[in-house]
């Protein structure tokens, strides 16, 4: 690539208020640039239309902003010959086919490198009162997600999420590496005491922090946590970004927003984390980056087995791993009561994310995928 910094033209559906675009993008701009590779990150909606996008209202207004949003793409093809290689997490445009990516890669020439870090190749469940959950087919139709396997197909290099992903994305490109979704281990650090066991407030502090698409999940853990309370366990509950309408009249509570540039202190605050997802083809999409974050702060976790958790989850050495509802109230009693085993799960998880799962460990990893494109 000689003396001359290589362009790496980088396109994304979300902004980086999106964890996909935030934590597998943004988070190695830096290493990009001391490898001498300029990064140009450019995402299809903006963070406004981002944070408004799952209310079921101003339809008229969001078809208009998408369509002006696909517009403002246009000049990227213009000045397509600067650039030495594209790099698309999932896909360059919320809707529509995938027209960007062919005139790029078919017809300009430039190597392509995709970013898989979910079953795109599925539709996901609807969250609840959503256009997609009103009128399926037709957003279906527009999204066209079946894009993503002919994206794979276009693709130089793919950087899959998990090993699930990897072996889908093998069916249509030869050179693929797993790189799990991660955190900065020096970002993400466990509070003072954590690493030992200890409990840090007046009474335990259980937690999930999520969307609210997948908090219909936690209807697999609050049966136990009403049993432990029920028994006279003292806990308190707290959600970060679940839907609105999870509460409980057994134990205390709390349903809070989710907070972007507080997110590695509110996993931190945690005792004990969960990770309950249930086992169908597109939960086998996912990466397990909740678990991970978790262990990048030291959180002893009750989690399922799921998706990417196969890759790095070991049950009794670094998480508990439920599979029935008898196994959620046991683990989740055991780490209210024991604090060694708090402590070798706290440590177990953090040794993890310090020596193989951490943005830190895979930068080089990721630069060399972008290098391997562009020769």
């Amino acid at each position: 690539m000689g003396s001359k910094p290589a362009r790496l033209l980088m396109l994304c559906a979300y902004p980086p208020a999106a964890a996909a675009t935030r934590f597998r993008i943004c988070g190695y701009l830096d290493a990009l640039r001391s490898a001498g590779i300029e990064p140009e990150v450019h995402p299809f909606i903006s963070d406004e239309y981002f944070a408004r996008m799952y209310q079921p209202t101003q339809v008229t207004r969001k078809a208009l902003d998408l369509a002006g949003f696909a517009l403002a793409k246009l000049p990227l093809l213009l000045r397509s010959g600067r650039y030495d290689a594209v790099f698309i997490q999932r896909e360059a445009a919320l809707v529509g086919p995938p027209l960007l990516e062919r005139i790029l890669v078919q017809l300009r020439g430039l190597p392509l490198i995709y970013d898989l870090d979910d079953a795109v190749w599925l539709e996901p469940a609807p969250v609840p009162g959503t256009l997609r959950a009103r009128f399926p087919r037709v957003i279906s139709a527009i999204r066209a997600a079946a894009k993503g396997d002919t994206l794979l197909s276009m693709a130089t290099t793919v950087v899959a999420g998990s090993n699930y992903l990897a072996d889908h994305a093998r069916q249509f490109c030869k050179d693929v590496t797993v790189l799990p979704t991660v955190v900065s281990r020096e970002q993400w650090r466990p509070l003072p005491g954590r690493l030992d066991g200890a409990i840090l407030h007046d009474e335990p502090l259980i937690g999930w922090i999520g969307t609210p698409s997948t908090s219909m999940y936690l209807s697999m853990v609050m049966p136990a946590l009403e049993r432990l309370a029920g028994e006279g366990f003292r806990f308190r509950l707290r959600l970060r970004g679940a839907a609105p309408s999870i509460r409980s009249d057994h134990f205390p509570l709390e349903n809070l927003p989710w907070r972007r540039d507080h997110e590695a202190e509110d996993f931190a605050e945690l005792d004990v984390g969960l990770g309950p997802i249930r086992r169908d083809p597109w939960a086998d999409g996912k990466s397990g980056f909740k678990q991970l974050q978790y262990m990048a702060v030291g959180v002893p976790m009750v989690t399922s087995m799921v998706g990417g958790t196969r890759d790095f989850i070991e049950h009794e050495g670094n998480a508990l791993v439920a599979a029935r509802e008898e196994d959620w109230y046991d683990h989740i009693r055991t780490l209210l009561s024991d604090r060694p085993r708090r402590a070798s799960l706290a440590q177990a998880g953090r040794r993890l994310v310090e020596e193989r799962y951490s943005l830190e460990a895979q930068g080089r990893i990721f630069v060399d995928c972008m290098r391997k494109a562009m020769r």
